[in-house]
């Protein structure tokens, strides 16, 4: 989770399903004309199979709000600023919905959409 300004995500926060995380703490302040980098803070969950809806938002700057979503290898699942919404896919037997319209006769069809 990183914040572009270094002041906390002032009052925003990700979830994931139940697990509600408020971003890096104050203090980590972000000086880019001293050369620092943003602010960043990793925090492992543990989630069982499924899949979960995630939603981020709600600060009073939105737009310094940046996040990423590794799976166990490393490797990039998810990834935004806010405000955002997405599904996270940790399930084996099941994916997440591909919204788009699913009338084949629209000009605009969709044919890996599964909801319209």
């Amino acid at each position: 989770m990183g914040d572009s300004y270094g002041d906390t995500w002032n009052g925003g926060t990700i979830t994931i399903g139940d697990f509600v995380l408020t971003g890096p703490p104050s203090g980590c302040e972000h000086i880019p004309e001293a050369g620092e980098e943003e602010c960043w803070e990793a925090v492992d969950i543990c989630l069982v199979d499924g899949l979960y809806d995630v939603s981020v938002g709600g600060s009073s700057y939105n737009s310094e709000m940046e996040w990423e979503i590794l799976d166990e290898s490393g490797a990039l699942v998810l990834s935004g600023g806010s405000p955002a919404t997405a599904c996270l896919d940790a399930s084996e037997d099941s994916d997440c919905p591909t919204y788009g319209c699913t009338l084949a006769a629209a000009p605009n069809y969709d044919a890996d959409a599964d909801i319209d």
